[in-house]
C-alpha cells in the first residue's frame, strides 16, 4: 500500500501518475474531518465520492429535473422487491434515458474530484486492485476531469472575491442599482432572487432552487455583480460558526457511551464468584459433625484429622499462584 501526504504530492499530480501507468485500484484522501475515495480503473476513474459532496444519483437527478419524486420512490420500491438496479428500473419505465443517467453519474464524479482537487493539505492512501461494483459502469478520464476542476476553481476564485462560500447569507440591496429597471436575469435568477431574504445561506438557496453550491454561487455572483443583492457578512460569519458547532458536537456525544459502558459489565462478576465459591465447603462441614456416634467419635475425630491433612497442604498451596501473579504483575 502506498501512503503520503499531500505536502510532497498534488492530487492533480498523483492522478495523472496513475492515468499515465494505466492503474486500477482506490485512492483514500483524508483532511481533518474531510475525506474523499476515488476508484481508478486501467487509468479512468469510475467513481468518487468526497464528505462535501455525496449527493445520491436518484437525487441528482431530481435536481436536473430529470426525475420526479414519486418516481424516485417508485423505483426504490421495484428494487426493494425485485432487488434489480435502481438505475435499469428507471430507464426499462422510461423514467429517464440512459444517457441521462450517465451524466448525471459523470457530474457525481466531478463533483467529488473537484472537491478533493481544491485541496492542499492532507494525508493519501494507495490501495492497488480494489474494486467496488457500481450502478452506472462509465469512466472518465483523468485529463478530463483535471480540466473542468480547473475550470471551476478559476471561476470559484472570481466568484468568492464576492460571495464566500455556502454560508454566506444574502440580502437584498438597500439602494437599487442604477438602470434596475433595464436589467436582464434568467429564469433561475429569478428563482434565487425571490428566495433572497436576509437569513437563508446560499447553500439553503441553492437546495431550494435544485442547484449544487458551485452553480448556486455562480447564479448569485450575477446577482450581486448587477447590484441587486448585497452579502451579509456578520450573518454569514454567524451561520459559518453554527453550521461548524453542528458538525463537532456528535463526535463528542458518540465517544462518552463507549468507555463506560464496557468498564461496568466486564469487571463486577469477575469478583462475585470466587468469593461464592470458597465459603460454600464450611457449612458441609458443620453439618456432617452430628451425624456421628460417641463410641467413634475419637476414631472418627483422628480419620477426620488425618484426611483433613491434604486439605490443608491445598490451602496453603493455593497461594502459590497468586504468589506468581503478584509477581509477575509486579514486575
Amino acid at each position: 500500500m502506498l501512503k503520503g501526504t499531500l505536502d510532497d504530492f498534488t492530487l492533480p499530480d498523483i492522478f495523472r501518475l496513475m492515468s499515465l501507468a494505466k492503474k486500477t485500484g482506490r485512492m483514500d484522501v483524508s483532511r481533518g474531518a474531510g475525506e474523499g475515495r476515488v476508484f481508478f480503473r486501467e487509468g479512468d476513474v469510475y467513481y468518487a465520492e468526497s464528505s462535501l459532496s455525496r449527493e445520491p444519483l436518484g437525487q441528482k437527478l431530481i435536481r436536473a429535473r430529470a426525475l420526479t419524486e414519486s418516481q424516485l420512490n417508485k423505483a426504490l420500491d421495484t428494487h426493494a422487491q425485485t432487488g434489480r438496479r435502481v438505475g435499469d428500473i428507471m430507464i426499462e419505465s422510461g423514467m429517464v434515458t440512459s444517457d441521462q443517467i450517465e451524466a448525471s453519474v459523470a457530474q457525481q464524479i466531478e463533483d467529488a474530484v473537484f472537491d478533493l482537487l481544491r485541496w492542499d493539505l492532507g494525508e493519501f492512501t494507495w490501495e492497488t486492485g480494489a474494486e467496488l461494483e457500481v450502478e452506472v459502469p462509465i469512466s472518465v478520464s483523468v485529463e478530463n476531469l483535471i480540466m473542468e476542476a480547473s475550470r471551476r476553481l478559476d471561476e470559484l476564485e472570481v466568484i468568492q472575491r464576492k460571495i464566500p462560500g455556502e454560508h454566506a447569507v444574502l440580502t437584498m440591496a438597500q439602494t437599487p442599482p442604477e438602470g434596475a429597471a433595464e436589467i436582464n436575469i434568467t429564469p433561475e435568477e429569478w428563482r434565487a432572487l425571490v428566495l433572497v431574504d436576509g437569513s437563508r445561506t446560499l447553500g439553503e438557496i441553492g437546495r431550494m432552487i435544485g442547484k449544487d453550491d458551485f452553480e448556486t454561487m455562480k447564479i448569485l455572483y450575477g446577482l450581486v455583480s448587477a447590484g441587486l443583492v448585497e452579502v451579509d457578512h456578520e450573518a454569514s460569519l454567524a451561520a459559518a460558526e453554527a453550521a461548524e458547532a453542528e458538525v463537532e458536537e456528535p463526535a463528542l456525544e458518540v465517544e462518552e457511551p463507549a468507555l463506560e459502558e464496557p468498564a461496568l459489565e466486564v469487571e463486577e462478576p469477575a469478583f462475585e464468584e470466587p468469593a461464592l465459591e470458597v465459603a460454600e465447603p464450611e457449612p458441609t462441614l458443620e453439618v456432617a459433625e452430628p451425624a456421628l456416634e460417641p463410641e467413634a467419635e475419637a476414631e472418627a475425630r483422628s480419620e477426620f484429622e488425618v484426611e483433613a491433612e491434604p486439605e490443608v497442604e491445598v490451602a496453603v498451596a493455593e497461594p502459590e499462584p497468586g504468589g506468581d501473579l503478584e509477581d509477575f504483575l509486579a514486575e
